[in-house]
């Protein structure tokens, strides 16, 4: 659901990752990107409970670091982050209502903040 949102703002994103060769018709249901979706999820997961630790920063950092390798611009960010709130109105609905929204914004736009210390993204 996730890379389904992302590769529909930004089908282009889809070169940034290890699964960009396998035709679109077979995407979503390959073993590549539900094992990398499984991996977002579960850093999504380890965010929260580990929000505003020193560990968590230092991980996020790293996590940051990783993805300047990866040719991540903060334009990516974004659409990750678009993608993000996208994926959850689908899965809660109505309760993923306008507050909702704007805490997890919020959350996320501190966890890229995060992410970004030490590191340089282009802003392309």
């Amino acid at each position: 659901m996730l890379f389904r949102h992302i590769f529909t703002i930004n089908p282009g994103m889809k070169e940034l990752y290890s699964f960009r060769d396998i035709p679109d018709d077979e995407l979503y249901t390959s073993f590549s990107l539900k094992k990398h979706g499984v991996n977002v999820l579960m850093a999504v997961e380890s965010v929260v409970d580990g929000f505003g630790t020193p560990a968590m920063a230092k991980a996020l950092k790293r996590l940051g670091a990783r993805h300047v390798t990866y040719d991540a611009t903060d334009a990516h960010f974004g659409v990750v982050g678009q993608a993000l709130l996208n994926s959850f109105k689908d899965v809660l609905g109505d309760k993923f209502d306008a507050r909702s929204v704007d805490i997890w914004g919020r959350v996320y736009h501190i966890v890229v903040g995060v992410m970004h210390e030490g590191n340089t993204f282009p802003k392309e």
